[in-house]
């Protein structure tokens, strides 16, 4: 029976469908992320998010919080799973994207005069940042979590390992070795940091776990998941920390 190993945490019924395909899972959460005290800026009308862990950090603030008057507030997110959980909690989402160099350059065409706060991590990626600030676009930044690694050795071989963020494969590989594991990649930036370790590698065509999963599922179980689509090699896109 091959193995598959999973750097975050599966749902049960993300676990159900590996299991039933003949594949034995080890899961875990390879990072540990952490909220922490933080002063929002006042006067932002326009909040950028490019993860879940920023709007669950946001959402943990005060009811009373002048940013809770969700009337007053517009959100740009990346990521579908962002967008929905910002819209279950009552906040207007004026624009999502998959990649958080789309929603740079969207910002540049729709918004050149807008003011910006973005709400990230302590290992957040520059693209976003730099593409704002090279266009003259005001943007302040207030760091709302903090993602540390949290290596665990493993017993190997492995024969494939589901990785959801460059900061996940540096966590993996201080403990373990890839050795012929095939990796299966959520984004273009997190195949670039798997390739200093393999070239075995597939990626996700829109980042999500669901898709990831079915995936490694089409290529270790050809006759599943027809519509995983691998797509190897392409330009860096940003991934989640």
């Amino acid at each position: 029976m091959k193995t598959i190993v999973s750097t975050k945490k599966l749902n049960p019924g993300q676990r159900a469908l590996l299991e039933q395909n003949n594949l034995t899972v080890l899961d875990y959460d390879a990072l540990h992320i952490s909220f922490q005290p933080f002063d929002l800026p006042s006067g932002y009308r326009n909040l950028i998010f490019s993860s879940q862990n920023a709007v669950r950090a946001f959402l943990r603030r005060q009811v009373g919080d002048t940013y809770h008057q969700k009337e007053i507030i517009n959100c740009f997110c990346v990521g579908d799973k962002t967008r929905s959980l910002l819209e279950k909690n009552g906040y207007p989402v004026v624009h999502t994207s998959d990649k958080a160099s789309d929603l740079a350059d969207y910002l540049v065409r729709k918004f050149p005069d807008t003011s910006f706060l973005f709400l990230c991590g302590n290992r957040r990626r520059d693209e976003l940042p730099k593409v704002l600030k090279a266009n003259h676009i005001a943007l302040e930044e207030c760091q709302v979590y903090k993602t540390e690694m949290h290596p665990v050795k493993l017993e190997g071989p492995f024969d494939a390992v589901l990785f959801f963020s460059p900061s996940g494969v540096e966590s993996f590989c201080t403990a373990n070795t890839l050795g012929r594991a095939k990796a299966f990649c959520i984004g273009s930036t997190t195949a670039a940091a798997v390739d200093k370790y393999t070239t075995r590698y597939s990626i996700v065509t829109k980042p999500s776990a669901d898709r990831l999963i079915r995936l490694a599922l089409h290529e270790m179980s050809p006759s599943d998941c027809k519509d995983a689509n691998p797509v190897k090699k392409e330009s860096p896109q940003h991934d989640k920390k």
